[in-house]
């Protein structure tokens, strides 16, 4: 029997929240499909946390698609030292390296730069850019439809902050992404508004100080239903 498939993006390290939505919200069947739309790790309290959590959802049979998000991108150049790792940690990186035992290098990234364990490599390397499917194109940030090719650029891919549509181009598809945190009310309302094609779904989870922000979205994709949670990482 086919399930359910579920987008859901910017998890920013907040693994009770996130389990909290895949087990008790979406209650994820092994006939699902979650899609992972980036930024799993940085600024929330247990990036390492999360990507174990996918990488044995993976292992145990459920069909996770984890894409690309703008702080993988950074993480990964930021093992190369220099100001890679710099612009890393003005953007939380630090968290990261903490969840995952390595503080210490943040003393040294700077003139040496650093690796993961391999396991954890092979997972942020193996991440896709987009995913195209029969209705819909899911991506970290957004496309730049204007373009001959929009999928060959992947740094519009993991950081533009609106997609600019061509709608010869992307014909009944719309594109999901994430990004640029929103308000739950306007990422509710995008999505029931038939006209927008180009929806975000980024609650900001991780950023629990501003009022409007602090949610995890999930997006089904075949009920055309938002689901939510509040941060949860506190509790």
């Amino acid at each position: 029997m086919l399930g359910h498939r579920y987008a859901l993006s910017d998890i920013h390290g907040c693994l009770k929240t996130f389990r909290f939505m895949t087990e008790e919200v979406i209650q994820l069947d092994a006939s699902d499909t979650l899609y992972l739309l980036g930024d799993y790790i940085d600024r929330g309290p247990d990036s390492k946390g999360v990507v174990d959590y996918i990488i044995n959802l993976k292992h145990n049979g459920y069909s996770v698609i984890p894409l690309m998000g703008n702080h993988e991108d950074m993480m990964i150049d930021s093992m190369a030292g220099g100001n890679h790792f710099h612009e890393w940690m003005l953007n939380g990186g630090a968290s990261t390296l903490d969840s995952f035992g390595l503080k210490h290098v943040i003393i040294e990234g700077l003139k040496t730069g650093w690796k993961l364990p391999e396991n954890y490599l092979d997972f942020f390397c193996g991440l896709k850019l987009y995913i195209e499917l029969e209705d819909v194109i899911l991506v970290h940030a957004g496309l730049d439809l204007s373009l001959h090719d929009p999928f060959n650029y992947p740094w519009i891919m993991l950081w533009i902050r609106q997609s600019v549509i061509d709608k010869k181009k992307l014909g009944d598809k719309k594109i999901i992404h994430g990004h640029t945190p929103l308000p739950m009310d306007t990422v509710k309302a995008s999505i029931e508004d038939k006209k927008i094609v180009d929806i975000n779904i980024d609650g900001g989870c991780v950023y629990t100080h501003y009022r409007s922000l602090g949610y995890l979205i999930a997006l089904d994709l075949d009920k055309w239903e938002v689901m939510w949670v509040r941060n949860m990482e506190d509790k």
